[in-house]
């Protein structure tokens, strides 16, 4: 289980509002959760607060009705009180230790399993591998996920990934990709493998702004924007 913290800084004395998301990249459903604790660090690794989350008879959304299964997230929020005026939390981390009955672990599919925004993306005939440490998948299969475009060009191997404002381009067996004009090293090229093209994953994600989450266990992979 990891949790994200959203980047903040703190504007005023009597509170600050500190959220994010949980994420499960286990191969085991969570539920019934009995408390959360968080510890919440500032750059320099100095603690800025620490909270215990328990359940309330007055709470309308109470721990123990949230469950998570393989590849999904929860949104979660909690409230520092009195910070100090300024705190920084542009860099901060948070830890935290969870209390949960959780179920039998379930059986998964062979291979990677991928997530985007709790919706699982299914591959065809061309499955996500791992080369080199880093994860490549077909290229049709996670922008559409994503909602970018592809164009290829079928003189020069090359593919143009466009979203937004965001411009990747990606070569065929080449180290190097251009993202919005400039060069950017790769550790894996893509490649083509069964008539797909392969590309990495992190790299694409990232690039678009999002974070991605890997559950070595499980093998499961969840894209969260």
């Amino acid at each position: 289980m990891y949790s994200k913290l959203r980047k903040g800084i703190c504007t005023c004395q009597e509170e600050l509002v500190v959220e994010g998301y949980f994420y499960n990249v286990s191969n085991t459903p969570v539920s019934g959760v009995t408390g959360l604790s968080f510890d919440v660090y500032d750059v320099n690794r100095e603690l800025v607060a620490h909270a215990e989350v328990v359940d309330e008879p007055t709470d309308e959304v109470k721990l123990a009705d949230m469950k998570l299964n393989p590849g999904e997230c929860k949104y979660w929020s909690f409230i520092i009180q009195s910070p100090n005026k300024g705190l920084d939390l542009t860099e901060s981390t948070v830890e935290h230790e969870f209390k949960y009955d959780s179920f039998d672990k379930v059986k998964l599919e062979d291979g990677i399993k991928t997530y985007y925004n709790n919706k699982k993306i299914n591959f065809s005939k061309t499955k996500p591998k791992v080369e080199n440490g880093r994860t490549l998948v077909p290229i049709r299969a996670i922008t559409e996920a994503m909602g970018a475009k592809v164009d290829w060009d079928g003189k020069t191997s090359t593919a143009t990934i466009t979203r937004d404002d965001v411009s990747i381009k990606l070569k065929i067996g080449d180290k190097e990709a251009y993202v919005n004009g400039e060069k950017v090293q790769l550790d894996v090229p893509a490649k083509i493998e069964n008539g797909s093209t392969l590309v990495p994953l992190r790299f694409i994600g990232e690039t678009f702004g999002a974070q991605i989450f890997w559950g070595q266990d499980a093998k499961i992979i969840i894209i969260a924007e």
